[in-house]
């Protein structure tokens, strides 16, 4: 064999051993997050629930020391879960025990890294009731707290020009003077008919002024606002008709009551019953009721996070 050859087959060798020495990485190496493995109600056992954590993260990392290694901390005390650094896929394999939505919103996280500290947050759970499932901050670590009433709500009577009289809930310090007004359902005062429907909850710019000026309105509550909409169409007051909210008393711009669907009804019935439909709303006055309760717009669950941890 020609010497030529014989360096060059050397030159090969030497190239073949400096490739597998040096090490080889990715160009684009994935980057590990902080994530937090939820996985339910605190455990019976803290040395049972450590060793899981560890068997959980073992199963997606390459052996037990990269779980160690990867391993943040674990919770035994009033939840089960860890924390733990990892990339985008090992996450995706660990997704039935993962819950977004406590790992991306920016309450839950700093929550949680202040209850490291010995620093409990105390959260809303909002205003979205009483609808199911619509609570908020719902950490596991997260003290979260319900709207409650008072002792005591306040009244709006409203007495119909044949006599019957009914009880609404609302802020009303206009006094009446046992002054009548005309009354007249929403949808009969539509400034077309084309916006009748929307007329019957008194929306802006749905009311013929013509037909609203010096009179009560009979409205569904569609929105809150409608009795400045009323007032300044022209009109003397509103009686909204609702079923919710109805153990919450709002503040009013003009003479208003809110009642149930039932007495709502009726009013309606009175209006369309006569020639010249009257009513009046009363000021309002203090009534004592059972407390503490559930302030009926406060959010309900159950927990979307978690149906093991009770956030109501």
């Amino acid at each position: 064999m020609a010497k030529t050859d014989q360096l060059l087959i050397l030159l090969i060798r030497m190239l073949l051993v400096l490739m597998i020495l040096i090490p080889v990485s990715s160009e684009e190496e994935e980057t590990k997050n902080f994530y937090i493995v939820y996985l339910g109600d605190g455990p019976s056992s803290k040395g049972v629930a450590v060793r899981k954590h560890l068997s959980l993260l073992s199963s997606v990392k390459a052996s037990e020391h990269d779980a160690k290694e990867s391993m943040v901390y674990s919770y035994t005390k009033s939840f089960n879960a860890f924390a733990a650094k990892l990339s985008r896929d090992e996450a995706q394999m660990l997704e039935g025990g993962v819950t977004g939505d406590f790992v991306t919103d920016s309450i839950s996280v700093g929550a949680f890294h202040a209850l490291k500290k010995g620093i409990i947050t105390v959260a809303s759970g909002g205003n979205d009731g009483p609808s199911l499932g619509s609570v908020s901050n719902y950490a596991p670590w997260l003290l979260t707290v319900a709207a409650t009433g008072i002792d005591r709500q306040f009244r709006s009577a409203v007495k119909l020009g044949n006599g019957k009289s009914f009880s609404g809930i609302g802020i009303n310090t206009f006094g009446s003077n046992e002054k009548f007004y005309p009354i007249v359902s929403g949808a009969d005062a539509a400034i077309n008919a084309e916006s009748k429907e929307l007329a019957r909850f008194c929306y802006d710019n749905t009311l013929d002024p013509a037909k609203v000026k010096g009179r009560l309105v009979y409205c569904l509550l569609g929105e809150f606002g409608a009795d400045s909409v009323v007032k300044e169409t022209g009109g003397v007051g509103i009686v909204l008709e609702s079923e919710q909210n109805l153990d919450t008393a709002q503040i009013y711009m003009a003479p208003a009551t809110m009642v149930n669907m039932t007495v709502g009804e009726i009013v309606d019935k009175y209006i369309h019953s006569t020639r010249s439909p009257s009513a009046v709303i009363y000021k309002s006055h203090e009534v004592k009721v059972s407390a503490p309760f559930v302030a009926s717009f406060s959010s309900r669950g159950p927990n979307a996070g978690s149906q093991h941890v009770l956030k109501a």
